[in-house]
């Protein structure tokens, strides 16, 4: 038997080829170390190890994240140690404005002396605009969010607040924020002469409703609900859906069971029908929310012919908010509207063309007066603030009752006495404390013991024993003020008149006398809002020393100790805030620390370890050159 080929012959192409390529692979690997070296990078590009290069990528994002966060509270810091030193120049002022008033109080202080008092307070009021108006680094501290506009402008005897109130947030981590300003508002009090409406404005849900604006504002986690009409089911898909009407278009047109879905009687929520004889159920999915969020997961079907009604979904206002949808459908008094009047300047606010909320505000905003009105951030009042800090601001009706029913009426039924005249109250005395003297000479007695609020003392007058109708109260019915109406058609005059020594009338603003046959007394508005701020106060006690009134300045003395407390309270605050910021901070750069450890335990060279590679690869690639030295010229002739 023959002995066959082992088959282990090589031929010189394929030696050859074989040389090459474990030359290349010798140089690549060298050429890769090379770069490594001279990087004292490991993972000096992806493809070296795509798994490791994905974590280093990774580690790097969140050190960029987290190196921006350091240096995002960095700034922070500092803009509130800038503020902080602000507030301490206000509280100086204030302590100098506070001396001021307790110097200038009794006897020892003369016209003269008092006089150049004021006008050194009138050198603090620069000061303080000059010091709310203070930058950090071009950016004004107390301007809110506008931090490229002056929040204050000062005239002779005003000062305007033209910025927000508006915080600036500064990220600490994924799920937590901390305000780095302080606004005009916590410094100074401005925009504190404001009125917000009464009551919750509960518009009614509507066709055009974001499901955003629905419970409280919380609106609705969006998913598919599943629909039974007790013979058939179906799963609706509402995931796409932004208004109620897209909700109610989706059921309807579910083209399964025998349910629609409307607007509830209420219309507070929504409501699902179904044909005549079904039994209706809705239910969410496994996991899902939607129907309950819609307020109408009904888990048991109900009694045939019964509909799922659902439940008030509380909607918030928006900008968007239909003006007839207000006050739960009743809609508000747009054909009269309202006045604003701050200092002796009135507008009109004209509701005649407004359809919605920002109709309303822009008409506000854009009076021509110093006021500015947005939505409570509970989205469930509106707000009118006086943007001046030396004109009391007063909103009254038109005419009708627009200004009660959107609850921004300064003087209401529900107006505290104790509230008037800028908290000074009302002066009253055991037994009578005014008599109506009406036009047929009858006279009214009237106590204002046990009276509480407007709406008591007009009750109290109206069903005095006395009375029997000869005369009405009210509130006036264009601006404010009590109204007083002579019935009686008498020859004589009109008049209110003090009695047993009581301010009650004059305080109430009715100490009036009118000529017959004029029957009807309107009083004077004693429950304007004014601003209390710092601003505010430096004025009154400008003021009280010009006028020489020992009262005045003493009052104004107790309130600026007030200002002076609330800006130590704020400084305070500011104190706190940048603890958290500065304990942040160094949290971060051990977290970078550790970060940038794991990092390099990824990405960076082990030196002593390729050093070692290098120097086996230079053997191996010096060995691979001198064996295909010696293999390759090789003949047949050798083997001969």
């Amino acid at each position: 038997m023959g002995i066959g080929s082992a088959g282990t012959r090589v031929s010189n192409s394929l030696l050859a080829q074989l040389s090459i390529r474990n030359i290349n692979s010798n140089m690549h690997e060298l050429l890769t170390l090379q770069y490594q070296l001279a990087t004292g990078l490991r993972l000096y590009k992806p493809s070296v190890d795509p798994s490791g290069s994905a974590v280093a990528m990774s580690f790097q994002g969140l050190i960029e994240r987290r190196e921006q966060t350091g240096t995002n509270i960095t700034q922070s810091t500092a803009f509130l140690a800038a503020t902080d030193n602000a507030l301490a120049d206000l509280q100086d002022i204030l302590n100098e404005a506070s001396s001021v008033a307790s110097t200038n109080i009794g006897a020892g202080s003369d016209d003269d002396t008092r006089q150049n008092a004021a006008a050194f307070v009138s050198s603090l009021i620069d000061q303080l605009s000059q010091l709310g108006n203070r930058q950090y680094q071009g950016r004004y501290l107390f301007g809110g969010q506008a931090t490229t506009t002056a929040p204050f402008d000062l005239a002779d005897t005003m000062v305007q607040f033209v910025g927000d109130i508006n915080q600036i947030l500064t990220t600490l981590d994924s799920s937590s924020s901390v305000a780095y300003n302080v606004t005009a508002e916590e410094a100074f009090g401005t925009l504190s002469g404001r009125v917000t409406t009464l009551n919750d404005l509960d518009p009614n849900v509507t066709m055009t409703s974001r499901l955003s604006e629905l419970n409280r504002g919380t609106g609705v986690r969006l998913g598919t609900i599943s629909l039974s009409d007790g013979t058939d089911s179906t799963q609706v898909d509402l995931s796409s859906c932004d208004t109620v009407a897209d909700v109610v278009a989706a059921i309807n047109a579910n083209g399964v069971v025998s349910i629609t879905a409307s607007i509830n009687a209420a219309g507070n929520g929504l409501q699902l029908t179904g044909g005549a004889g079904t039994t209706i159920s809705c239910n969410d999915l496994p996991g899902g929310f939607t129907a309950r969020d819609l307020g109408i997961l009904q888990t048991a079907a109900l009694p045939a012919d019964t509909p799922i009604v659902g439940a008030d979904l509380d909607r918030v206002l928006s900008l968007t908010t239909e003006l007839s949808a207000l006050r739960q459908g009743a809609g508000i008094d747009t054909v009269n509207g309202f006045r604003i009047s701050v200092g002796g300047d009135t507008a009109v606010i004209d509701l005649s063309a407004a359809q919605t909320v920002q109709d309303l505000l822009n008409t506000i905003n854009y009076c021509g007066l110093s006021v500015r009105a947005w939505i409570d951030p509970d989205g469930r009042n509106l707000v009118v603030a006086n943007t001046v800090s030396s004109d009391p601001m007063s909103i009254g009706e038109n005419g009708g009752t627009c200004a009660t029913d959107l609850g921004v009426r300064t003087m209401h039924a529900g107006t505290l006495l104790s509230d008037l005249n800028a908290g000074d109250g009302v002066r009253t005395v055991v037994g009578d404390d005014f008599q109506v003297v009406c036009s047929d000479g009858s006279v009214i007695g009237i106590d204002c013991t046990g009276v509480s609020t407007v709406g008591d003392l007009i009750t109290a007058i109206n069903a005095d024993a006395a009375n029997g109708g000869r005369v009405v109260a009210s509130l006036a019915s264009v601006g404010n003020g009590l109204r007083l109406t002579d019935t009686t058609g008498g020859a004589g005059d009109f008049q209110v008149r003090r009695v047993s020594g009581s301010f009650a009338a004059m305080d109430l603003g009715i100490e009036q006398t009118v000529a017959n046959p004029t029957a009807v007394i309107t009083g004077t508005d004693v429950a304007p809002v004014q601003e209390e701020g710092v601003f505010q106060s430096l004025f009154a006690l400008r003021d009280a020393l010009l006028s020489n009134d020992d009262a005045a300045i003493s009052e104004a003395g107790s309130a600026l100790q007030g200002e002076i407390s609330r800006v130590a309270r704020i400084r305070g605050v500011v104190g706190a805030r940048m603890q958290l910021l500065e304990t942040t901070g160094a949290r971060i750069e051990d977290e970078l620390l550790q970060i940038e450890g794991l990092l390099s335990e990824v990405r960076d060279l082990d030196y002593a370890e390729a050093v070692s590679r290098f120097r086996t690869l230079q053997t191996t690639f010096q060995a691979s050159l001198q064996t295909a030295a010696n293999v390759l010229p090789m003949t047949l002739m050798d083997f001969l």
